[in-house]
């Protein structure tokens, strides 16, 4: 006979705020789970990002600073609240209420056997990516943790048709000097994900368009993303530059692939 107090998750059934019920798992990080939370009336669902009390690291609250100055930029997963609440454990738990993201993370999706992947899909993330550094970059703020587990993929949604999967960023980092936890460089992170998207693609596959967008994409990470004298180069962590050089190399792949 199982012992029901042992298989029970700690969590589901427990209610953070009012009428917000913590009804599945969703996944889990480092120190925190996922939870997907939901209110009958009127419906709405969020994600509940679940911290036991005792596994907390000072700064923690630097994540929620950091996209709180985000509020309303695209491809950002929102947040919306944090409190304190119990376990059935009578155990202490902090909750991070964010936007709930049906779908997969970037690492799961590479990982599944249904991959679809495409030269379109790439550039979209690239774009999105580089829009959210933009916007950090504006209100002085690093990401600090990008990585593909972190890089969220929305399903289609089925109330706008034709609606494509989206891209949406998530869990930003907290290290600083406050916490001496180093931040990862958002810049070699942007180019070791794309890098690796593009490796999943066969040139010799692609259509002349996407295999010339293939080539200048490698050489766009390579002379631009990863510059780093600023004496020499224009594009050190320079955003409005490198998103415009980017609109640029597709409008060019199209154009050569005419010309060919």
């Amino acid at each position: 006979m199982k012992d029901v107090k042992k298989t029970k998750d700690q969590y589901v059934g427990i209610k953070p705020v009012a009428d917000y019920i913590i009804k599945k798992y969703v996944g889990e990080g480092k120190i925190g789970k996922v939870y997907k939370t939901e209110r009958k009336n009127p419906p709405d669902i969020f994600a509940c990002k679940i911290i036991p009390k005792d596994k907390l690291k000072p700064g923690w609250e630097k994540e929620l600073e950091k996209v709180a100055q985000l509020r309303g930029i695209d491809h950002v997963v929102q947040y919306h609240s944090h409190g304190e609440s119990k376990d059935h454990n009578n155990i202490t738990f902090i909750y991070v209420l964010f936007d709930y993201i049906p779908g997969i993370n970037l690492k799961e999706y590479l990982n599944s056997q249904k991959l679809f992947l495409d030269m379109a899909f790439i550039e979209n993330i690239a774009k999105d990516i580089l829009d959210v550094l933009y916007a950090c970059k504006a209100v002085g703020i690093l990401h600090g943790d990008l990585h593909e587990g972190n890089i969220l993929i929305r399903d289609p949604d089925v109330r706008v048709p034709g609606s494509p999967r989206t891209i949406w960023i998530s869990d930003f980092g907290y290290g600083g000097s406050h916490n001496n936890i180093e931040p990862k460089n958002d810049y070699r992170q942007f180019f070791s994900i794309i890098s690796n998207l593009l490796h999943y693609l066969d040139p010799a596959r692609l259509d002349p368009r996407d295999k010339i967008m293939h080539q200048k994409m490698n050489e766009f990470l390579q002379k631009r993303i990863m510059e780093s004298d600023t004496m020499q180069g224009r594009h050190v962590e320079n955003l409005e530059l490198l998103l415009k050089e980017f609109s640029i190399i597709s409008k060019l792949a199209q154009r050569e692939a005419d010309a060919a």
